[in-house]
């Protein structure tokens, strides 16, 4: 369907379909009538992105580091509740860490001795100099854009970890998977 410039049109549902000129310096003006169907106020951040070939979308942005808050805080929580260590990475950095120093985690690449490739749920290891765990419970924590993060429990002594740490760690990962996908969605 095609526009003349300065029409509006409203399409099936609530599609709305209208022509603007881009400026000298690039800009575009969003209607008034799509900020505010959109709940969109001023210096609101966008994402720009490409898709196909000639289609532009603008999307409202929601950042990770909401995510990575509140995967911080649900980390400390299960540390406090079964005082075991506990880490969440985003399959290249670890962003929440609970039991360990922050300074030498937080936002570092994940270490070798958590690399753990194949490795799911409940699983013994053996323990590395500078790396005293014996245990650990691996949830996948799946991202929108296809990354495939984890969430994960260590235990310094086989047998501190069990079921009732298993699902908790479950529980946490489908909570934080589920937050992800509501909000790449909005």
């Amino acid at each position: 369907m095609k526009f003349k410039e300065g029409e509006t049109e409203r399409m099936t549902g609530n599609e709305i379909g209208m022509v603007r000129r881009m400026d000298d310096l690039g800009r575009v003006v969003i209607p008034k009538e799509v900020r505010k169907s959109f709940h969109m106020g001023k210096n609101e951040p966008l994402e720009i992105f490409v898709d196909g070939n000639d289609t532009i979308v603008l999307r409202k942005y929601h950042s990770l580091p909401n995510m990575e808050a509140l995967a911080q805080e649900y980390a400390e929580t299960l540390y406090k509740t079964f005082d075991q260590v506990v880490l969440v990475d985003d399959s290249r950095n670890i962003i929440a860490v609970a039991g360990l120093s922050k300074r030498e985690y937080l936002n570092k690449p994940i270490p070798e001795e958590l690399l753990l490739s194949g490795v799911s749920g409940l699983a013994d290891f053996s323990p590395v100099e500078g790396f005293p765990f014996s245990q650990v419970i691996v949830e996948e924590l799946p991202f929108p854009d296809g990354r495939k993060g984890r969430f994960l429990m260590l235990a310094k002594n086989r047998g501190d970890l069990g079921a009732a740490e298993s699902k908790t760690v479950q529980a946490a990962t489908q909570f934080l998977g589920r937050w992800l996908n509501k909000s790449a969605a909005k």
